[in-house]
């Protein structure tokens, strides 16, 4: 089964990122309409290129291939 989290991505003037999970949903659709109703609120509205929906696997690992190191 898919989800869909939407995200929020910052980053700070020090260079440090912080992401934010804004909602988990069913369907692409819905996580859409969750990002047009929260977009504008004043903590996002200077960021808005800031914001990801991503589609991801229930019950599913996801990176497995680690850092790497």
């Amino acid at each position: 089964m898919k989800i869909f989290p939407l995200y929020y991505y910052y980053e700070y003037e020090n260079g440090d990122e912080d992401n934010i999970l804004l909602g988990v949903f069913l369907t692409k659709k819905r996580a859409e309409e969750a990002l047009v109703s929260i977009r504008n609120l004043p903590e996002f509205e200077n960021n808005l290129s800031n914001f990801m929906i991503d589609e991801s696997l229930i019950n599913r690992k996801g990176w497995e291939e680690g850092f790497g190191w």
